[in-house]
């Protein structure tokens, strides 16, 4: 045991004493400041897609039907000679526009995502251009989530995030899967932010 000095009083206290017995003042390890806590590190909640079939169900149904009618004619008529040959361009132009449709429905798709993290919400759009729109929890003031009866069943819909220093939606996602999950991850994460 050794005797050291009072930073308040100046006057002789043990070494093993947790406060001062004159004046009260902590001592030791007691006295000294703890350390604030680790932050917790970001994780990843949630991360979701617009869905391709489902997100658009009628036009992407169609456009596969007419494709598959195309290749139906195509391979029909493989080898054999109609005159002026209008029935098979006809289908390599319907079986090319459904293509393209389908192919400008997956980019579309592909190029969005909503990802949602102990911390933020993140919206990423687009390949060659790209947006990100970030929104942290504790500035988010409205959730919107909007499905009518036919997304309902399908399960997908359209997700909304408003922040203090938007008027509007600061983010916008439309015909991803489950937009309630995606909502209800937000409101749990803004009353623990």
């Amino acid at each position: 045991m050794a005797l050291i000095e009072c930073p308040e009083c100046k006057k002789e206290v043990s070494d093993l004493a947790s406060a001062c017995p004159h004046c009260g003042c902590p001592l030791g390890k007691a006295a000294e400041p703890q350390a604030p806590p680790e932050p917790e590190e970001e994780r990843i909640l949630y991360i979701a897609n617009p869905v391709m079939f489902r997100g658009q169900p009628t036009k992407t149904f169609v456009a596969v039907v007419v494709a598959g009618l195309a290749i139906y004619t195509l391979l029909g008529m493989w080898g054999k000679r109609l005159e002026g040959d209008w029935v098979r361009t006809t289908a390599w132009v319907l079986l090319g526009l459904s293509a393209l449709y389908l192919f400008w429905r997956w980019v579309q798709c592909a190029s969005a995502e909503l990802k949602i993290t102990t911390e933020r919400t993140i919206a990423r759009q687009g390949f060659i251009a790209r947006k990100v729109t970030e929104v942290r929890h504790g500035d988010v003031k409205m959730v919107h989530t909007e499905q009518n009866l036919f997304q309902r069943i399908l399960r997908v819909g359209d997700i909304g995030v408003g922040s203090a220093g938007h008027s509007g939606m600061e983010i916008e996602i439309k015909g991803i899967s489950n937009p309630a999950k995606a909502a209800d991850i937000i409101r749990e994460r803004q009353k623990n932010g």
